[in-house]
Parts: structure tokens; C-alpha cells; sequence
């Protein structure tokens, strides 16, 4: 039994050491992008506290289909489907391929 106890502890060992990995890029990735996120729920929390609610509205939906999404699309997949590529003749761009972890970062 105490064999089968070290078999585990070995190979958890293993498994947080790759999670600890992964964890590294993942965490470097998401602080690059936190003094933008924190200047936007500042500004977004300062007009809000005006009375106006439609400009950070406008402005969060904006950031986040203009911005976000097509940025993280570029980001994990290796290839971009362009959904207007029919009229630019290019259906698809390329992307950087990286996974999960740049959407990850992303707050996807």
C-alpha cells in the first residue's frame, strides 16, 4: 500500500508541475492586458456614477465585439474564418495557433 501511495504522490507531483507551467504563461499573458481592463471598469464605473449608463454600455459591447473576440480568434486559432472573406477574396486569415491560453487571458 505505501508503494501505491508514493506511485501518487509521484506522479501528482508531475501534474502540478505542468499545471504550474501552464499556469506561468497563462498569468503573464493575463497581466498584460490588466492596466487596460482596470482603466475600463474605472472610466466605466465614473460614468456610470454621472448618471450616464448607455456610453459604457456602448462602449463595453464595442470592446468586446470589435476587440475581444476577434482578438482572441486570432490569437488561439491557427487559421481565421473571415465571415465577409466572400467579398475580399480571402476566405480565411492567419492566425497565431497558440490554444486556449491567449483566450484564457483574454477572459474568454
Amino acid at each position: 500500500m505505501a508503494r501505491r501511495g508514493a506511485a501518487i504522490a509521484e506522479a501528482r507531483g508531475e501534474w502540478l508541475a505542468i499545471a504550474a507551467i501552464a499556469g506561468v504563461s497563462v498569468l503573464r499573458f493575463a497581466a498584460f492586458s490588466m492596466p487596460a481592463l482596470a482603466s475600463c471598469h474605472i472610466l466605466s464605473a465614473a460614468l456610470r456614477g454621472r448618471g450616464d449608463t448607455r456610453t459604457p454600455l456602448a462602449i463595453t459591447l464595442a470592446g468586446f465585439f470589435l476587440v475581444r473576440l476577434p482578438l482572441t480568434a486570432w490569437l488561439t486559432w491557427s487559421e481565421v474564418p473571415l465571415p465577409w472573406g466572400i467579398a475580399l477574396g480571402a476566405t480565411q486569415i492567419p492566425g497565431w495557433g497558440q490554444g486556449s491560453i491567449p483566450g484564457w487571458g483574454l477572459g474568454l
